[in-house]
């Protein structure tokens, strides 16, 4: 028994050692995460027309929908429907969910301003984003999309696809953890366009045509599930955004105060430990916490060989220059004592030249 016993618990180790960690997705996660406007915003600046706009809104290799609302295991397709009215293009995204079924997400609003500037808004649904949730982008040109919007012979565009009728390029996936698709779909936001939000939208009239391309059919079924109910004393999806920013950061400051207090701690104690304390008792505790750190810095152990006349002695005494002073070796060269033979030696011989003149 033991020999079976000790390899079954050496294999149950190894795997629990080996087991990677699990990201845990917060339960604050909303449904409206599962379609990021921004990323919406700013694919459509780049696309050429609302056909081209359709097809990056549900090409299979972006992702840029994570939406499956008719849960049947894979992410709806997504179809745009446009309306003009008196100069005012509006786009309606909706979500295929079945035979003759459809959930307006979002709804796009192209207008032009008094200074005959087109103004573009992304309104995300009440239902799914909460109210007056709304998106106006700056792009850092004008799109190319809109550039036809009012020329002379613009058709507006219908999709002609439905459920279970998709064009050839598309193909099913699944959805994606909620966590995993809103890192992934950020690397679709163009940063060098501004998201801006605005508490209301431009446009305010709606004419009846709209109205009758709108398609609520999810929101029929599931009427009690809206933002206001996920999510209480919020107003829409930026509010929430703002709550999980503040939360994140606060987590931050917490998490970096507490490591340099850790790290810190022993500093600080011998910062508090040579300190004058007025108390009598910790008397017994300097002489263990002080002798460590405190004579290395504070003592003058490493004054005294400097201060210590220990090295200049050697140098002040005349130790050496009295060798160089004393004229001992001057002497020999100031003495006359090789002169005196060369000055007398003359006279001999003065004498001996005059005696062989004689």
């Amino acid at each position: 028994m033991r020999k079976l016993a000790l390899p079954f618990l050496i294999i149950l180790l190894t795997g629990c050692m080996a087991q990677k960690p699990v990201a845990v997705v917060p339960s604050n996660y909303d449904i409206s995460d599962n379609l990021d406007l921004e990323a919406v915003a700013s694919i459509f600046g780049e696309s050429r027309d609302l056909e081209d706009f359709e097809y990056r809104l549900n090409d299979p290799k972006s992702k840029i929908s994570n939406l499956d609302l008719n849960e049947d295991g894979y992410v709806d397709y997504l179809r745009v429907v446009e309306s003009v009215e008196r100069g005012i293009h509006i786009i309606a995204i909706q979500a295929a969910l079945g035979n003759d079924l459809f959930q307006d997400v979002a709804t796009i609003d192209v207008e032009k301003d008094t200074y005959n500037k087109p103004q573009i808004q992304f309104i995300g649904h009440p239902y799914f984003y909460g109210s007056n949730y709304i998106i106006q982008p700056l792009y850092y040109h004008t799109p190319f999309i809109v550039s036809s919007f009012w020329g002379p012979s613009y058709i507006t565009w219908q999709s002609p696809y439905y459920y279970g009728y998709y064009p050839s390029y598309y193909n099913h996936w699944r959805p994606s953890p909620v966590h995993q698709y809103v890192t992934n779909v950020h690397v679709y936001r163009n940063e060098k366009n501004t998201y801006k939000y605005v508490p209301e939208r431009r446009s305010t009239t709606v004419s009846p045509l709209v109205r009758d391309n709108r398609r609520n059919d999810y929101v029929a079924k599931k009427p009690t599930q809206t933002f206001e109910t996920r999510n209480k004393t919020l107003g829409n999806k930026q509010d929430l955004q703002l709550r999980r920013n503040t939360n994140s950061s606060t987590n931050n400051r917490t998490s970096e105060n507490a490591v340099p207090r850790d790290r810190t701690s022993n500093t600080n104690n011998t910062d508090r430990s040579s300190r004058p304390t007025a108390n009598p008792t910790p008397s017994e505790r300097t002489p263990k916490n002080t002798p460590s750190t405190r004579q290395p810095t504070s003592t003058p152990s490493t004054r005294n060989p400097t201060s210590t006349p220990t090295t200049r002695k050697p140098a002040s005494t005349p130790t050496t220059r009295e060798p160089a002073s004393t004229p001992t070796t001057r002497k020999p060269a100031s003495t006359p004592t090789t002169r005196k033979p060369a000055s007398t030696t003359p006279k001999p011989r003065s004498n001996t030249k005059e005696s062989d003149k004689d």
